[in-house]
């Protein structure tokens, strides 16, 4: 049997192991736990310190200039009409810098289309919902009815002691 890179012989007891355990644990490390933790705190704290020496905080940024611009007028809209799919969806915006208003419309799930206009600038936003169309709902047909299992229930009885 191996322990501590020496050979020890198998007709050893246990106390004769034990003492010897204790010899190299006694001995080659004579450590305790309070100054092993003050030796890994120091040393941490120095790999830290040679670190911040070794790697040096990254360089400002080649540009300097900051591109502040001011807003600027655009204009899109886009639309998916998609009958087979049931994809049916747009939007459209406006700005000239200040304001900016704009619209867009879904086919709901129940069959009526919902369209939101609004209106953004430096007062906040103003939206209006508007629903066009009448839900449709499928008609309820309950579920299918079952038969009661074909199974025997089992039959309990009470024990006595």
């Amino acid at each position: 049997m191996e322990t501590y890179g020496l050979r020890i012989a198998p007709d050893w007891s246990k106390a004769q192991h034990w003492s010897c355990h204790q010899f190299f644990c006694n001995h080659l490390h004579p450590h305790t736990p309070k100054t092993t933790m003050q030796f890994f705190v120091l040393t941490t704290l120095v790999a830290v310190a040679v670190a911040a020496d070794v790697y040096p905080s990254s360089p400002a940024p080649a540009y300097s200039k900051s591109y502040d611009y001011p807003p600027q007028p655009y204009s899109f809209a886009w639309e998916v009409n998609d009958a087979p799919s049931y994809n049916n969806y747009a939007h459209s915006e406006n700005s000239d810098g200040k304001l900016t208003t704009g619209s867009y419309r879904v086919v709901l799930p129940d069959g009526r289309t919902q369209i939101v206009s609004y209106k953004a600038d430096s007062n906040g936003y103003i939206a209006d919902v508007k629903y066009e169309g009448v839900a449709k709902y499928p008609e309820y047909k309950p579920a299918a009815s079952y038969p009661a299992p074909a199974y025997k229930a089992p039959a309990y009885t009470e024990k006595t002691n």
